[in-house]
């Protein structure tokens, strides 16, 4: 005995059911991804904006360094360093270059030897406070 069945229904298509199923599936995975495509944005421009601090941190110092050591006549103060045509000052707790702030400081220590000039600098970049020591032979 052969038994033959013959499907004599020839819908085509999907059922509400199972459009429903997929449509469900897809939401999930969308909202999982942005989440994730978020998350990452946050990162990136927190990243972004440390390195641009960074930049700015180790720019500022190497201008520090320069300009003392390119000038003549140098006085340093509790809160001044006065050179030929610049001033490095601490007023509250920012640092100035001829009244231009540059960054926000924790601590400050000017100093004048016979050959050295020390500046040690609390430098608060977001909520970290770093340590900046500057040594510079004349």
């Amino acid at each position: 005995m052969k038994f033959k069945f013959k499907m004599k229904n020839k819908k085509k298509g999907f059922t509400l059911l199972e459009t429903m199923e997929v449509l469900v599936i897809f939401g999930i995975l969308a909202l999982a991804t942005s989440e994730l495509l978020i998350n990452n944005t946050v990162f990136v421009s927190q990243n972004n904006k440390q390195a641009i601090e960074r930049f700015d941190y180790m720019h500022y110092t190497e201008c520090i360094v320069l300009d003392v050591k390119e000038s003549q006549n140098i006085t340093v103060e509790v809160d001044k360093i006065i050179l030929d045509s610049i001033t490095y000052s601490v007023s509250g707790n920012q640092l100035f270059r001829n009244g231009t702030p540059l960054f926000s400081l924790s601590s400050h220590l000017f100093v004048k030897d016979a050959n050295l000039i020390r500046i040690n600098l609390g430098i608060v970049q977001g909520t970290k406070t770093n340590q900046s020591n500057l040594v510079i032979r004349r």
